[in-house]
């Protein structure tokens, strides 16, 4: 990987970050957003945000209420940190392709590459 995609990758990252902490502080106080968000989380961060995911990747945002293992989630008032926060294992799932035969798998590894769909969080914004 190059300097100039690790950092690509960086910022990217970090746009996603500020962009969901954005969005959570936001369904917080506003029930409308909240709902488009459950809804159609694709749709509600670009139009909030201008944050777009690629149309390959099937996002979906879910309640605590809806994690398969139970608990007591949540934020514990005066807590520092992390810390303060009990919430379910956030889940990510990636699909691996089938491998082409071995003369084409160096053109179809770099092909696979450009069609970004093995980065989960590639965007294009505004």
């Amino acid at each position: 990987m190059s300097n100039s995609q690790a950092q690509n990758n960086s910022d990217l990252l970090l746009l996603w970050t500020e962009t969901w902490n954005q969005a959570v502080a936001l369904a917080w106080r506003d029930d409308e957003f909240q709902k488009q968000l459950l809804a159609n989380p694709k749709r509600a961060l670009q139009q909030k945000f201008g944050f777009v995911f690629q149309e390959a990747i099937d996002f979906k945002v879910k309640t605590v209420d809806e994690a398969p293992e139970k608990g007591d989630y949540g934020w514990t008032p005066g807590a520092i940190g992390p810390d303060g926060w009990n919430l379910p294992a956030t889940e990510v799932t990636l699909y691996l392709p089938p491998a082409p035969d071995a003369s084409e798998q160096g053109v179809a590894v770099m092909a696979y590459w450009f069609t970004s769909e093995q980065l989960p969080f590639s965007t294009a914004c505004c």
